[in-house]
């Protein structure tokens, strides 16, 4: 069956570079980044599920509540296919391989400087090939098992997890992206399957190609890959999220871990954009705002860092998608307490103190600067790209907002996201 090209399109990223653009007919849209002068390629195939989606309508037309955690057990299950080892064949064509899961998309992904096509080839064809047998689905339990162990020993990621349980009461972002011992013992073949074939189907997936080769070529060597395969045509997939109140579900939680240095996160959870481009805003305004009330160039930062109340591992960072919004700031802290405490007491101060015009455009242009220099990884510009565009979003959007907000947007904005109602704070404390 022939690969109809029902669009094309060249982006302008920004940036003075190219992002040719198509569609194909089973849906699958292509994004060939053109970056002259570098010698290594990336590729990566998304698709637009997560963690999060654990409840949709099936394509056999069934609501489908599956077990936490089968997102990230899919993605270890397709490096499996009936006669070759992934890994291996990647690494024969010089190239590395890898894949992840986060709270709205899976992404494979690979990298190096020789035998581009073939890769490209092999990624489509073992991401776009499911082989799922009872013993194989069996082994990879004790697997993941074992991942999660050793997660739930991390204390980093045990006090994001219990403050993100902290602020949300049901929505699944609270879950642990690879589930629980419990829950992928649940995990069937069957699951697998149906959830296979509802996000993974290529109008649900996106494909991002960058380095410096030849359009034209890498162009044919993707259409005539999709006209070898057959796919039944999609509707847009129902996910079904449970109500999430706007109010935090816990105050404080503390867990006490074999830590040498305590740890405390603090986290503010406010209500998503409703509009797209409201989502490019907001993390904007977060990466400024925050740069400046809280950034190792501030006034607050250095005071806290001098008085030893914060350590170097001090970083704040947020997440914003169409249910849910928040921000996080913390790291290790010699004393948990007197640090919740300064937070509370010196961030609404440094607001009304350090937002202004001169701190705003330094830290502006700081972030314009640090954007064109993440352009020079291809790594990084690829996955950035996808991360964007799953959400439904350009980020060539994004870049022209970084160049146009103003102070007064930023304050309005912060307002919105800094709510001191509705923070909540997350402890490790030494066992």
């Amino acid at each position: 069956m022939m690969v109809v090209i029902l669009m094309n399109n060249i982006i302008d990223n920004g940036l003075n570079e190219k992002i040719y653009y198509y569609k194909c007919n089973n849906g699958l849209e292509v994004f060939l980044h053109k970056k002259s002068g570098f010698h290594a390629k990336n590729a990566v195939f998304a698709t637009k599920y997560g963690s999060n989606d654990n409840a949709f309508m099936g394509i056999d037309g069934n609501k489908h509540q599956v077990p936490e955690g089968i997102a990230h057990f899919l993605e270890h299950k397709m490096f499996d296919m009936p006669d070759i080892d992934v890994f291996e064949e990647f690494s024969k064509l010089g190239v590395s391989a890898n894949a992840y899961t986060n709270y709205y998309m899976t992404a494979y992904i690979f990298s190096g400087t020789k035998n581009f096509l073939k890769a490209t080839n092999l990624l489509l064809d073992y991401v776009q090939t499911s082989h799922f047998t009872d013993s194989s689905v069996e082994k990879e339990k004790g697997i993941i098992e074992q991942e999660i162990k050793m997660y739930d020993d991390n204390p980093e990621w045990r006090l994001q997890l219990n403050l993100l349980k902290n602020m949300y009461h049901n929505h699944p972002i609270k879950l642990d992206i690879a589930g629980t011992v419990d829950s992928i013992y649940e995990i069937t073949k069957e699951d697998l399957q149906v959830c296979y074939d509802t996000f993974y189907h290529p109008s649900n997936m996106i494909l991002y190609l960058a380095g410096d080769f030849d359009i034209d070529k890498v162009k044919e060597t993707v259409i005539y890959n999709q006209e070898q395969k057959r796919f039944v045509n999609q509707k847009i997939i129902e996910r079904y999220y449970p109500y999430e109140p706007y109010s935090i579900n816990v105050k404080e939680k503390k867990e006490y871990m074999p830590v040498t240095v305590p740890q405390l996160a603090m986290g503010f959870k406010y209500k998503a954009p409703e509009i797209k481009s409201e989502m490019l805003v907001d993390e904007i305004v977060f990466k400024i705002a925050f740069d400046i009330i809280i950034g190792n160039s501030s006034k607050l930062y250095n005071d806290l860092y001098e008085e030893n109340l914060i350590l170097d591992d001090f970083s704040f960072g947020s997440s914003i998608n169409k249910s849910y919004a928040f921000t996080i700031l913390g790291g290790s802290t010699p004393s948990p307490n007197e640090l919740k405490n300064r937070l509370i007491e010196e961030i609404p101060i440094a607001i009304k103190k350090e937002i202004n015009q001169s701190n705003f455009d330094r830290i502006r242009n700081k972030h314009i600067g640090q954007f064109i220099m993440s352009s020079d990884s291809l790594t990084g510009v690829s996955n950035k790209y996808v991360t964007y565009r799953i959400k439904g979003m350009e980020m060539s959007n994004y870049f022209k907002m970084l160049n146009s907000i103003t102070l007064e947007e930023l304050k309005t904005k912060l307002m919105q996201i800094i709510d001191f109602d509705n923070y909540s704070i997350s402890k490790v404390l030494i066992k």
